[in-house]
């Protein structure tokens, strides 16, 4: 029975041959844009989890208010994370400085400037996820002096030799020294809110005094800290006004305050100034989101309408079957097959459009978006799912033509009947205008970012 459904639905698309185009090649097209902006919400949405501690971990920021002036930054004095460290909530902490841009490496005759250049605490990798390639995360930053490097700045700064125990010269603009190579990462993520060329570490300068005033007053550092499983950060948050005040002095800590934010909310609810680097925009994202919705129902009404607007020629089709016994249940079944043939090429088309169209997205977007071989499987069952709901009425108001009026060649809708048709191409053309609100109003939110 399947077979033979399979087999009229196959028919059917071969005699409406521009049809059957027309509807697969408008159909694709919205699931290539829906696909595209899925992923792109998602990258956006997940950033930073990858990290195995994600929901643990919490970054310090200090405001700063005087008279009407006020900022809020996320740099921190470096004694803070001493502090820190002390409380019974707090498994550990760490500093991160960047170094700035235009950072001198040298290795022999080998020399180029870098940036995302870091100084950091060791215990920078037992609180966020890398993967080491050579050397080991426990000991990589344990000694001063010693220097950790992503692959692609070793791969040009040591071509063909294991870079692990040499030693490479890193100059900034107030500094020039030699360092110990004792680790090889792979880079991070593009999802990651800093992404680190090379990490020094911090053991190399001398550590602040925590009780000198002056070293409070110095925000250069971006503190992180590890919350212990099962502790509220609402507890560390508690202590944070006693903390300000033992370092800075009371009466100097007037105007100061302490804050923290979680780590998987920085990039889309974190907009202060000094960030690492450029954050995103939940509105944006959700936003877009809303266009990719509006572009799959406007795909699924003209998938509807192009198939209801063909009852003339499928009219002829369905009073012969009636007549020859075929049940209405037979009709939407065979009709359903059709719209899910369809729905699957589309599918199908759309993912190949995806795969060429992501190289140029991500170009555009400063994204590295992909489409693994789940997701593809995930889009095609989706294809499916959408084809079985935009068949669902076409099969139903064909299935529901009686067999009396067509062969009589009588009028096979009467007046109200084709309301339903008529509301989705109102419904459509809303969207439409919905769409290009929402890409201009985007398009602001991005350029304003």
């Amino acid at each position: 029975m399947l077979r033979s459904y399979l087999k009229s639905a196959l028919r059917a698309i071969r005699r409406a041959k521009l049809f059957s185009v027309i509807n697969i090649v408008g159909l694709s097209l919205g699931l290539t844009a829906a696909v595209i902006i899925g992923l792109w919400v998602h990258y956006q949405i997940s950033y930073d989890t990858f990290n195995a501690n994600a929901n643990r971990i919490y970054r310090v920021t200090e405001h700063f208010s005087h008279g009407d002036n006020s900022t809020t930054l996320p740099l921190t004095p470096a004694p803070l994370a001493t502090t820190l460290k002390q409380l019974p909530q707090v498994e550990d902490v760490v500093r991160l400085n960047d170094q700035g841009r235009d950072v001198v490496l040298r290795n022999g005759t080998r020399e180029f400037n870098e940036s995302d250049i870091f100084d950091a605490d060791p215990s920078l990798f037992k609180i966020f996820t890398f993967h080491f390639l050579e050397g080991s995360a426990d000991a990589a930053l344990k000694d001063p002096y010693s220097v950790v490097l992503i692959e692609p700045v070793a791969r040009k700064l040591f071509t063909g030799k294991n870079p692990i125990d040499r030693t490479i010269n890193i100059g900034t603009f107030n500094s020039n020294h030699d360092y110990k190579v004792t680790g090889i990462i792979s880079p991070l993520p593009g999802n990651s809110q800093f992404h680190p060329t090379v990490i020094i570490s911090r053991i190399s300068l001398p550590e602040p005094k925590s009780h000198s005033v002056a070293e409070w007053y110095q925000l250069s550092w971006y503190t992180y800290f590890l919350l212990r499983r099962g502790v509220p950060v609402s507890s560390v948050e508690a202590q944070l006004p006693r903390i300000l005040s033992q370092g800075m002095g009371e009466q100097n800590a007037e105007g100061w305050k302490l804050g923290i934010q979680k780590l998987t909310h920085i990039h889309l609810h974190s907009h202060l100034l000094l960030e690492i680097e450029p954050n995103g925009n939940i509105q944006t994202v959700m936003i877009v989101l809303s266009v990719g919705i509006f572009i799959l129902l406007v795909s699924l009404i003209n998938f509807i309408t192009l198939s209801v607007a063909r009852f003339s020629d499928r009219a002829k089709e369905v009073g012969v079957r009636k007549v020859v016994g075929a049940g209405r249940k037979d009709l939407v079944l065979r009709f359903m097959a059709e719209a899910v043939i369809l729905s699957l090429a589309s599918g199908i088309a759309a993912i190949s459009l995806v795969e060429v169209s992501l190289p140029l997205f991500n170009s555009i977007s400063g994204s590295s978006l992909t489409l693994s071989s789940s997701e593809s499987v995930l889009a095609l069952l989706g294809t499916l799912l959408i084809g079985t709901l935009a068949g669902s009425y076409p099969a139903l108001f064909f299935s529901s033509f009686k067999p009396s009026p067509i062969l009589r060649k009588e009028p096979l809708l009467k007046p109200g009947k084709s309301d339903l048709r008529k509301v989705l191409v109102v419904i459509q053309f809303s969207i439409a205008v919905c769409i290009v609100i929402a890409t201009i109003v985007a398009r602001g939110q991005l350029t304003f970012c």
